[in-house]
């Protein structure tokens, strides 16, 4: 506990409500020195208090404040943000009632100046509060488990209470994160109701490309393993994802690369016109892709993209830095430009790099742009090279935009429920 009081005292110490107040002097910087104390009676540290307006509350408002303590203990971010929320009250009431003062010229006895109305609204104002970040804790914490990143329900709190901001920024969306939650567990729901897709097939022999796949590997490559010699050589093509092997028309069939084994370089379209139900539709996408590969050992470069130059890159593996990375997304609202030139370039910069040579790419906008013929014409020759595929979803938009440059593109609609096209078992690199 004294780790955790230590903590509380810094948290109350910088958050920006409260150091308004101390800056304001007068009400203000009386009721912030009541905070300490406070928030040491609502997460259990302490069953009384010396300050006399914390006296005052637990005197006359004992049955509400032994409730908001049950939701509070141990609750570092509840107690943080229930403990602001009756400071700044108590702020209000104390400048009201010297408002009160100056106007009474007869200076008859003042009483404590809250009725029973008066504490009741303040602590209802706490229990909203609580209520609220509580529900943005539970939808959170539905997102995260799965991820593999070691996050429990206590580090998400820590995590939120190292910034404010990023808390702040997340509460005023707690609508937008449930939205997001809800089309999440449709497109989950409906990849387990959805049958395996049938194997094998072949449609028509289109080239020769660098894969792994053991059912198109050339007979000159499968030769090597005749030979001690070069048998060595097989084996390290094969785990380099180098051998020579037939390219069909149908990329999806057989053994050959399913979504990649790799990391997934995923450029997220944040104009203007995505805003709204496409931006929830996205998120959720995203995060679904996530949940499958981070699991993995997989990598996921976040990519958001809106007018030409305005993009932020983000490598989202495991660990605090992703947990950042991932609530920013969340946060973040949907109302760029859009240029498709800047994270294309971008993306086949990074497939370049060793790191990410066995990445594929996955677009996710509403199509309302068009690549240069420069970057499609470089998005055709490095993926003769490489084998990577690009992966487009377009919502509620249009595919040409994106069909030039994509091996393949989902269109789903911008309407709620309506990710259960998506296949997502081509991200799972199974099999």
């Amino acid at each position: 506990m004294s780790t955790n009081l230590h903590i509380l005292d810094q948290l109350l110490l910088h958050h920006p409500e409260l150091v308004v107040l101390r800056a304001g002097g007068g009400s203000g910087r009386s009721a912030a020195t009541a905070a300490s104390d406070l928030a040491r009676v609502l997460i259990g540290a302490s069953e009384e208090s010396g300050h006399p307006l914390v006296e005052a509350l637990l005197t006359g408002a004992a049955a509400e404040l032994t409730i908001l303590c049950g939701l509070c203990r141990d609750h570092l971010l509840r107690t943080v943000t229930a403990t602001v929320s009756i400071v700044t009250w108590l702020a209000r009431l104390l400048d009201r009632q010297a408002e009160d003062t100056a106007e009474d010229e007869g200076g008859e006895g003042e009483s404590d100046g809250m009725s029973d109305s008066e504490r009741g609204g303040m602590l209802e104002e706490a229990f909203d509060q609580v209520g609220a970040q509580g529900e943005l804790l539970d939808e959170l914490s539905q997102m995260l488990p799965d991820l593999g990143w070691g996050f429990g329900r206590g580090h998400l709190e820590r995590a939120l209470l190292a910034d404010m901001a990023r808390f702040t920024a997340l509460l005023k969306r707690s609508d937008a994160l449930k939205r997001i939650a809800e089309e999440l567990g449709r497109l989950e729901q409906s990849q387990r109701a959805r049958p395996s897709p049938p194997r094998g097939g072949r449609d028509a022999v289109v080239g020769v490309r660098m894969g792994g796949g053991l059912a198109e590997v050339l007979p000159t490559e499968l030769a090597l393993l005749s030979a001690p010699a070069t048998e060595d050589l097989f084996y390290q093509r094969y785990v380099d994802h180098r051998l020579l092997s037939l390219e069909f028309d149908d990329a999806m069939h057989g053994e050959g690369r399913q979504g990649g084994e790799g990391p997934v370089i995923a450029c997220i379209d944040t104009s203007g016109s995505m805003s709204g139900t496409p931006e929830v539709i996205a998120k959720a996408l995203v995060l679904a892709v996530m949940r499958r590969v981070l699991p993995k050992g997989r990598r996921v470069r976040l990519m958001l993209f809106g007018g030409p130059g305005d993009f932020q890159d983000r490598d989202i593996g495991r660990g605090p830095a992703a947990m950042q990375h991932f609530l920013d997304f969340l946060a973040m609202r949907f109302d760029a430009g859009t240029d498709f030139d800047g994270p294309l370039e971008r993306a086949l910069d990074l497939l370049d790099e060793e790191r990410y040579e066995r990445a594929d790419v996955l677009l996710v906008t509403d199509g309302y742009a068009r690549a240069s013929h420069a970057v499609v014409e470089r998005v055709r020759a490095l993926r003769r090279e490489l084998g990577f595929e690009v992966v487009s979803v377009v919502i509620g938009g249009d595919r040409r935009g994106v069909a030039g440059f994509s091996d393949r593109v989902w269109t789903i609609p911008a309407s709620e429920g309506a990710l259960g096209s998506i296949d997502l078992t081509e991200w799972d690199g199974a099999d």
